[in-house]
């Protein structure tokens, strides 16, 4: 079962960002994906870092281009049974139909950027890289709870999904 962790002489890893390779032009200006760029370019870098250590990981770079019909296409590969983890999708619905193939094959999954709970729903094998707005409220009303002498307190929050949420929670 792939839900008992397995050390591995080597971990693959599927990358599965909207690179859209076809409007990427060789020059110095910022690219107007820039940060896909830089999640990808980290991931090299702990590759690089994790060798050092003796943890030997593979990434394989997908291309979504931000799109449900490739990701699906993407997911059909017979090489992703092979994968240990996938990094992405991004976007909702890429990242919806990564989430159902993540839990039907058991494969782990993350979002790099987001916070968002919704993002990896009720799968157990999906994992936000930040904490969701909903723990970092708890985390924060724990600690007051547990440092603050003065248990008078107001919550001052702005009009966003995200300042309600923490608020209510807290």
């Amino acid at each position: 079962s792939k839900e008992t962790s397995i050390k591995k002489d080597t971990y693959n890893i599927a990358v599965m960002l909207p690179f859209i390779v076809e409007k990427l032009q060789p020059n110095l200006y910022k690219k107007g994906n820039q940060f896909v760029i830089d999640v990808y370019d980290g991931a090299l870098k702990a590759q690089k870092d994790l060798e050092q250590k003796g943890i030997n990981i593979k990434l394989f770079a997908y291309d979504t281009e931000k799109s449900r019909a490739k990701t699906v296409a993407l997911l059909e590969k017979q090489e992703m049974m092979g994968m240990d983890l996938f990094v992405g999708p991004l976007y909702p619905d890429p990242s919806r139909v990564a989430s159902d193939f993540s839990l039907r094959n058991r494969i782990n999954m993350f979002n790099p950027i987001s916070s968002n709970q919704q993002v990896i729903g009720q799968n157990p094998f999906s994992f936000l890289y930040h904490a969701s707005d909903a723990t970092q409220a708890r985390t924060a009303a724990q600690y007051v709870v547990e440092n603050e002498t003065n248990k008078n307190t107001m919550i001052f929050y702005g009009g966003s999904e995200k300042d309600s949420i923490k608020a209510h929670i807290f």
